[in-house]
C-alpha cells in the first residue's frame, strides 16, 4: 500500500529521486533502466544505414492486429498472435545471422540481442495463457511477413 502523501498517494516514481519526502516513506532507488534507444541505430549509423521508412506502417499493423485479435477472440488469441510473430521474427533474425559476416561482431551481437529478446517475449506469452494459432493463420502470417521484408528491402 502506497504511504499518503497530501493531497495524493506517495509512489517511487512520484517520490524519487529524493529517498524521503514530506510523508516520511523511504523509497529504495529504482533499478537502472535500459537505454531508451535501440543500440541497432548507432549501427546502421555506423554503416551509413537507416531503419526501414516502412517501420511506422509495420508497427501500426502489428498495433490493428493485436487489437483486432484481442477484441474478436480475446487475450489469449491475442497473446497466440504474439507467440507466433516473435517465433517468425526469431527465424527471420537466424537468417540475417547466417549472412552476416563472421566478423562483424557488433552486428552479430545486436541481432542475437535481439533474438533473444524475441524468444523471451514468446515464453511471457505463452506463460500468459497463448493458444496455438491454427496452421493457416501461420501461413497466412508468413506470407504477409515475406511480402513486408521484400517491400522494405526495395523502399
Amino acid at each position: 500500500m502506497w504511504a499518503r502523501c497530501a493531497p495524493r498517494p506517495c509512489t517511487p516514481a512520484r517520490c524519487w529521486p529524493a529517498a524521503t519526502r514530506r510523508c516520511g516513506t523511504s523509497w529504495p532507488k529504482p533499478a537502472a533502466r535500459k537505454p531508451t534507444t535501440w543500440p541497432g541505430r548507432q549501427r546502421l549509423r555506423e554503416l551509413n544505414d537507416r531503419p526501414s521508412l516502412l517501420n511506422p506502417v509495420w508497427y501500426a499493423g502489428a498495433f490493428a492486429i493485436g487489437y483486432a485479435a484481442g477484441k474478436l477472440g480475446g487475450d489469449r488469441l491475442s497473446l497466440g498472435f504474439v507467440v507466433e510473430t516473435e517465433n517468425q521474427v526469431e527465424a527471420h533474425l537466424d537468417s540475417h545471422m547466417e549472412r552476416l559476416p563472421a566478423g562483424d561482431t557488433a552486428s552479430r551481437a545486436i541481432v542475437a540481442q535481439m533474438k533473444d529478446d524475441e524468444v523471451q517475449h514468446a515464453r511471457m506469452a505463452e506463460r500468459a495463457g497463448a493458444v496455438a494459432l491454427p496452421a493457416p493463420v501461420k501461413g497466412l502470417m508468413q506470407l504477409a511477413a515475406k511480402v513486408m521484408t521484400t517491400v522494405a528491402h526495395r523502399v
